[in-house]
């Protein structure tokens, strides 16, 4: 498997560290080694971990939080009585468009 790692260089020291992984960095005095050292932490790290995957259930439209503003309105459309049946319609559409994937 490849990872993507970033170099940096500060002074005369290399900073060593793998994307998308906060806790997996070095710093070493040469690009050859901090390359070394971050196999080595990144292989640790992964030895002591699981990747696992997890499914949310969808959430249907009435008890989604997300359709709770739409009974506000915004900017010219505040006061507009046909906000909420056009919101409605929009919601509606997305479902549909969810459900045939």
């Amino acid at each position: 498997m490849k990872y993507n790692v970033m170099l940096t260089q500060e002074k005369d020291v290399i900073n060593a560290f793998v994307l998308g992984m906060p806790k997996c960095n070095v710093k070493s005095r040469s690009r050859k080694e901090a390359i070394s050292l971050i196999q080595k932490n990144l292989l640790s790290i992964l030895n002591q971990s699981e990747i696992v995957q997890i499914e949310i259930p969808y959430q249907d439209c009435e008890t989604s939080k997300a359709s709770e503003w739409k009974n506000y309105g915004y900017g010219s459309f505040k006061n507009d009585s046909t906000w909420t049946d056009l919101f409605d319609e929009i919601e509606l559409n997305r479902n549909n468009d969810i459900t045939e994937i």
